[in-house]
């Protein structure tokens, strides 16, 4: 059994469980990511974005953009003119964000790991997303 290490033991027994059907190392990296997004929603989201990065054994280091997109990008209408308010929260000790139509993204963390999973994984997507079912 190869070494795991992750934020929580939930994601670390979702890891465990796909190498035990034989998945590389990708695979139980995508698995206990999604056990932590699913059970760590303050520390990392679905929603979000992701960068993930592998280093094949026989190429150099690769990292998979899946940063956020912001809805309009590209188009005719200037995005960043928008006005967005800023608002105060207690989440984690205090912080202030934005909301509004400028707050919003497209996510990335999905396709970020599913390009992973395909390029790099050996097992079934169904098999990896199991564990954080």
């Amino acid at each position: 059994m190869p070494a795991i290490a992750t934020s929580s033991s939930l994601a670390a027994a979702a890891a465990a469980e796909i190498a035990s059907q034989g998945g590389n190392a990708v695979d139980c990296a995508i698995a206990a990511s999604l056990v932590s997004i699913n059970t760590q929603p303050g520390v990392c989201a679905l929603a979000g974005s992701a960068y993930v990065t592998i280093w094949p054994q026989d190429g150099e280091p690769v990292t998979i953009d899946g940063n956020v997109a912001v809805p309009g990008l590209g188009s005719d209408k200037d995005v960043s003119a928008i006005e967005a308010e800023s608002v105060e929260m207690a989440y984690g000790g205090g912080i202030r964000t934005i909301v509004g139509a400028p707050s919003v993204a497209v996510p990335g963390t999905p396709a970020a790991l599913a390009a992973a999973a395909e390029r790099y994984g050996s097992l079934a997507w169904a098999d990896v997303l199991a564990p954080s079912i």
